[in-house]
């Protein structure tokens, strides 16, 4: 009896699956933001077809092979049909074979066991290992722990009959891990069960830092402060950042899609289309210009526009970046003006302005400092500001802008002069100051100076006038002491009364001293405490001891407050503190600050001399003090007869001084 001929083995792809499979995968090439996988995605979906048609073959092989178990008239070609299936399953997978080996993917086939029982060259490739190392090993041992771990709940569940689709790492034979994208697709035995499933890995790693930096590329151009976007070529905007929508008003909707003639307003430099021609035909430009608001406004932008080119190096695009620049614009404006102004002023200030450098060579002169000097402006250029300094006057001038320069001050102010041209000498006022750069180095020195030579000879003619004043003056006193004491001699007046008269006149004319030297400006309180006290020191004793600050005063206050000490000194010497010879006087002054109100408190206290008793009647000293010095400082005089000695306090507000600043 014949034996029933075998059912040839054939090798069963799931390929309709595997054909939608790789239909969908060859769209998602092309869909919006997929990598470009053109010759990958087609040479799969040509296989997808051969495996297809040899489905075909082996269902048709199948149908045979049926037909001769059921008693089939065609029964006679049994043994040649048995020969051709047999033939056929080789020449299956053979063509089988030949085609997964030809593909890029990884392809395989794992039994329920989780054994490899097919693998293409691909996969030999990817592990470094030939076929017969990997076929009849399982995939833990192929792929290792790490990598099974991920895989091992899609694999339990293909074997259940779903599909997978996923991404996980792979090893590769160089000892990295590689990102690839895994198909699990599941095989049904005749029986209906699921023998094993068929795997095709692919390699996704340059697709997935390409994705990485198109994101990073994106954050950067959506969170741009400046408007970012692209052109066709055929001038179509393609896209649309947010800061683009901010900064022109249209929204992504609204621009992706118009032409780029969209913000370019009527009668553009650049041209009806702008940039984008320039982009179109190569060029990458860098342009300050002008573009429209959605609401007609138009806006001063700064572009920069390249052409984009694709890998074969053809132009398939313009993209832009433009920045809004009217704030900067504004600034620019407001700074032209400035600098107008500035110019302006120092050409025509009238007084001269100059800037040197650190040796004091000048840099920079206006014209009123030509006029002064005489010299022109290049010559000027040429020369040094010491070349221009009187001699008598430089050191002061060089020491202090030593000074300037080494930082030890930032300013400095004086009184020189300048030889012009002819010789000439002329009075100036300098004003110096330096300019630094951020790390303090020095850049260059302001100096301004003002022609005060008509002020100079103004005040040789008024120091003339005085002197003149304080002689006449101290003349007329000295007719009066002669007359005085010639009415006196021939009177039965006492002699002290006539030594007192002599005396009172001899402080005012030291008075007239004090306010003479200082032009009769003011007085400095220093100098009128010395000058009235210096006749009762006593020889070689400096008994009467005078402290207090530098403060100048009007000169009618000077002349109440000398006639006044001199009233407490010569009652000191007669009768107090200075009357022995081991008394003291304690003269001291300062100013203070009560209820918000500057004062000034001048205090004459004497000690060690003869117990004080308090006078029966007021003098002519006590009566000077207490009401007329009271009433010319607008503030208090007191006299306290203590008997440890007299103790004078004179209280005034300061508003009636002039105290110098810095003393």
């Amino acid at each position: 009896m014949p034996q029933p001929l075998r059912r040839p083995k054939a090798v069963r792809l799931p390929t309709e699956a595997l054909l939608e499979q790789q239909e969908n995968k060859g769209k998602a090439c092309l869909g919006k933001g997929a990598p470009r996988q053109g010759r990958g995605c087609r040479s799969i979906d040509a296989m997808s077809k051969r495996l297809a048609a040899l489905e075909r073959e082996n269902a048709a092989l199948r149908r045979r092979l049926g037909a001769s178990k059921t008693g089939d008239p065609a029964s006679s070609g049994r043994r040649v049909e048995a020969a051709d299936c047999s033939t056929g399953e080789a020449i299956d997978e053979g063509r089988v074979r030949l085609l997964t080996d030809a593909m890029p993917a990884m392809i395989a086939y794992i039994d329920r066991h989780e054994r490899y029982q097919f693998i293409n060259k691909a996969y030999e490739d990817w592990f470094g290992r030939s076929r017969d190392t990997i076929i009849g090993q399982t995939v833990r041992e192929v792929l290792g722990l790490e990598a099974y771990a991920v895989r091992q709940p899609r694999i339990a569940a293909t074997l259940q009959g779903e599909p997978a689709r996923f991404e996980g790492p792979t090893p590769h034979r160089d000892g990295t891990s590689h990102r690839t994208e895994m198909q699990y697709i599941p095989h049904a035995g005749a029986d209906g069960g699921i023998d094993g499933f068929f795997v095709m890995v692919t390699d996704i790693t340059e697709r997935k830092r390409a994705e990485a930096a198109n994101a990073r590329l994106a954050a950067i151009v959506s969170s741009s402060p400046d408007a970012v976007m692209s052109f066709s070529p055929d001038g179509l905007i393609q896209s649309w950042n947010a800061a683009a929508e901010s900064l022109f008003g249209y929204t992504e909707a609204e621009a992706i899609g118009a032409y780029a003639d969209l913000l370019v307003p009527p009668g553009c430099l650049e041209g009806p289309r702008g940039v984008f021609d320039w982009g179109l035909a190569g060029r990458s430009v860098q342009v300050e210009t002008t573009r429209l608001h959605k609401d007609g406004t138009r806006i001063d932008v700064a572009i920069s526009a390249a052409p984009m080119r694709a890998a074969s190096g053809a132009i398939i695009g313009v993209s832009a970046i433009m920045r809004d620049i009217r704030a900067r614009k504004r600034t620019d404006g407001a700074l032209r003006e400035s600098e107008q102004r500035l110019r302006t002023t120092y050409e025509h200030a009238r007084v001269g302005l100059a800037e040197v450098d650190v040796n004091g060579r000048f840099l920079r002169v206006n014209e009123q400092l030509c006029e002064r000097t005489g010299y022109s402006r290049d010559e000027l250029l040429g020369m040094r500001f010491t070349d221009l300094t009187d001699p008598d006057d430089l050191g002061s001038d060089l020491e202090q802008f030593g000074r300037l320069v080494a930082g030890e001050t930032n300013a400095y102010r004086l009184e020189k002069r300048f030889r012009n041209r002819a010789g000439q000498v002329f009075w100036t006022e300098l004003c110096a100051s330096i300019v630094r750069d951020d790390t303090g180095a020095p850049l260059y020195i302001v100096r301004v100076s003002r022609d005060i030579s008509e002020r100079k000879r103004a005040e040789e003619n008024l120091q003339l006038l005085v002197h003149e004043l304080n002689h006449r003056v101290k003349n007329t006193l000295a007719t009066v002491q002669a007359i005085a004491a010639q009415t006196l001699r021939n009177t039965e007046t006492p002699d002290r009364v006539q030594e007192a008269l002599a005396a009172r006149l001899m402080s005012l004319a030291q008075a007239h001293d004090v306010l003479t030297r200082e032009s009769w400006d003011s007085a400095d309180l220093a100098d009128i405490v010395e000058d009235a006290i210096k006749a009762h020191q006593g020889c070689g004793q400096a008994r009467i001891r005078a402290k207090g600050p530098s403060i100048q005063v009007e000169p009618r206050v000077a002349l109440s407050l000398a006639m006044a000490l001199h009233e407490l000194a010569t009652n000191a010497t007669k009768y107090g503190a200075l009357s022995n010879e081991s008394g003291r006087v304690d003269v001291g002054w300062r100013v203070l600050n009560q209820g918000g109100t500057r004062r000034l408190r001048l205090r004459w206290k004497e000690s060690g001399g003869p117990p004080v008793a308090t006078p029966t009647r007021k003098g002519f000293g006590s009566r000077l003090i207490q009401r007329s010095l009271a009433a010319e400082l607008g503030g208090e005089a007191r006299i306290a007869y203590r008997p440890a000695g007299v103790v004078a306090t004179v209280s005034a507000p300061v508003q009636v001084l002039k105290q110098r600043l810095g003393r």
